[in-house]
């Protein structure tokens, strides 16, 4: 599997001991599994752009609304959790933290 960085993120939360928040940083992932977080990390993967995103590298969400029927009243399908998955990251296969 090869590399994916996402880069410049406005926060990346850690779910280290020390919770750390880092503004601005990067998450870099290789071969399924969280390889580095920092600042001006480099690949020669693919780069997903995380402007304007928080980052939550070893955060398991065990609780949304996305795929509520009511999400999908506002003109949607209610499957956006699944929509994200899909398209958005689906050459990654499962990440493991």
């Amino acid at each position: 599997m090869a590399e994916v960085l996402i880069r410049g993120a406005v926060a990346v939360v850690t779910m280290n001991t020390r919770r750390e928040e880092m503004a601005g940083a990067d998450v870099l992932i290789r071969d399924g599994v969280i390889a580095g977080i920092g600042m001006g990390l480099i690949t020669t993967g693919r780069v997903v752009e995380a402007a304007g995103c928080v980052v939550t590298p070893g955060l398991v969400n065990t609780h949304h609304h996305l795929l509520d029927p009511d999400a999908g009243r506002a003109g949607g399908t209610g499957r956006a959790a699944v929509w994200l998955v899909e398209d958005a990251f689906s050459d990654l296969g499962t990440v493991r933290a």
